[in-house]
Formats: structure tokens, sequence, C-alpha cells
């Protein structure tokens, strides 16, 4: 992973990053919201495909006399809209995953045109090492395996199989409830890391933390039309290592505007040699 990380946003999302934080001094918020409603519909649904390849190579090399394929096979075989529906009302049904979108792609076109205002927005660089330290331990940062299921990471295929070891004597395969479990814990957990390949451009590495829905402090937003729940983390200020003007704006008039309105929230002092300018020619 990169050892820096880029948020890709509009210049209302760098006020709200700013502004958040209860106005303390070296303190801005990074916005985290919930997972239901990100940009790609049937994430959860290709998790759940993915996983079924995952336990089956798994459960090939254990060996045990019991499996969870034949499960996931039996849920996979139905539609899109039919397992979405399991998933709804089986799967994280008291807790809200809440996710904020960071990328490994420091200046790049895609990234500019699709979450940043085409252009005319910002990428803000978090140092990746201070950021880690800047958050607590309920939260987590993961880099996004982007796979179909053919094929896996050594990495991936490893950790679950060593989770599974660990598990598996716990589990009563005699109780649906027991089964039930480890499959619900196994996709929330990974639908925050596995990926359609279609968005591999992405880079992305993810920062979730779970909660229960009913946190009284989860707030609402509007978000394409729809009412997105979100929650802010606060990190420290001297996490942000760099901030990237969009390839279409002007950058003189844009860089003193971003300038002075840091300046004005006492958030963070000599921003001027880290606000750049995008290389992309994009007009």
């Amino acid at each position: 992973m990169n050892k820096t990380i880029y948020h890709y946003t509009n210049i209302t999302g760098l006020i709200g990053i700013f502004s958040g934080s209860n106005n303390k001094a070296g303190k801005i918020s990074i916005r985290a919201s919930s997972s239901d409603y990100m940009n790609d519909p049937t994430e959860r649904v290709h998790c759940v495909k993915v996983l079924a390849e995952l336990f089956k190579i798994i459960e090939a090399e254990c060996k045990y006399p019991h499996s969870l394929y034949p499960v996931f096979e039996k849920i996979t075989k139905n539609d899109n809209e039919k397992i979405l529906r399991w998933i709804n009302q089986h799967v994280n049904i008291l807790n809200h995953n809440l996710i904020a979108c960071f990328s490994e792609n420091r200046d790049t076109l895609p990234m500019w045109s699709r979450y940043a205002d085409d252009g005319n927005g910002i990428a803000i660089g978090f140092d990746l090492e201070k950021l880690k330290n800047s958050i607590n331990d309920s939260i987590i940062l993961n880099e996004i395996v982007y796979t179909n299921g053919e094929t896996f990471p050594t990495s991936t295929v490893d950790l679950m199989t060593a989770v599974y070891k660990e598990k598996y004597p716990e589990i009563d395969w005699n109780t649906q409830d027991s089964i039930d479990d480890l499959m619900y814990g196994a996709i929330n957990y990974f639908s925050n890391i596995f990926k359609n390949p279609a968005y591999s451009y992405e880079k992305e590495v993810r920062l979730v933390k779970s909660i229960p829905k009913i946190q009284n402090q989860i707030q609402f937003r509007e978000a394409r039309g729809l009412i997105v729940p979100y929650i802010d983390i606060e990190i420290d200020s001297d996490c942000v290592s760099e901030i990237i003007v969009g390839p279409t704006k002007n950058f003189t008039t844009s860089k003193r505007s971003i300038k002075e309105y840091i300046f004005r929230t006492g958030r963070m002092c000599g921003c001027d040699s880290i606000i750049v300018s995008s290389d992309i020619p994009y007009r």
C-alpha cells in the first residue's frame, strides 16, 4: 500500500472536512457513510458470489466433514434481486458499516472525472501511517481486493483459511443459527474487501467502522436522491500531506481561496506548500 492515500471530493467536501470536529484546533473530520449506499449497488451480492468460490478453495484444502460451500452455492443460484433481498433480511440488520473511500492513485483522470466534480474538485492526500495512528482500534483500513472469484491473492486465502480453521470447531453443524452466524460474519466482513474488477482503476483503500443502527451519533444527509446515514470521524489535521487542485480549476485563484479558508478554520497552519496543481491536461 502506498504511503499516501487520496480522497477525491468536491469543494463542499473539503469544507466539510475542515469544518467538523467541533471547532477543535489541530483536528479535522472524515465522513464515513453507510456502505448500503455506495456507487456499486450490487457490491454485497458480488461478495456472496465471490465468497462461495473462496469457501470452495478453503474447504477443498481443509477437507472437513462439513462444508459451507453448498449453502453459499444454493444462495448464489438465485438472481441478484433475490440475493440482495436475502442479504437485507439476514446480514448486518442491527449494524451500519460506515465507510470512507480513498485511492492509491495520486492524480488520475478517471478519479477526477467520477469523484471530484468532473475535475473541478480536489484530492486530499493523507499520510497513511499518521492516519492509522490517528484513528482508534474500532476503525479498520482495508485494501480492496478486485476479483470475480476466479483468483484470489494468497494473503486473502491464507487469512480466511486461518479464520475458518479457528472457527470450525465452534460451529454446531446441527444448529442453523450457528452456521448462519459464520456465514453472516464472513459476508459482513468481506463485503468491505471484495469488489467487482470493473472498479479496479480506483485502487481503493477503505476505512470501515461498524456501529449499531440505534447509535445516537449517526446523522443523515442527502446523496443522489437518497437519505444516507453517516458519522464524522475525528482525525489529526497533520494527517493531510497534500491538497491537489483539480485539472479544470483556475489553480491560482483556487489555491488562494483554499488557503484562506483553511487558515480561517484554525485547523491547520502553513498549508501553502502542500496545495499543488493537478498535472492532468483535462479541460
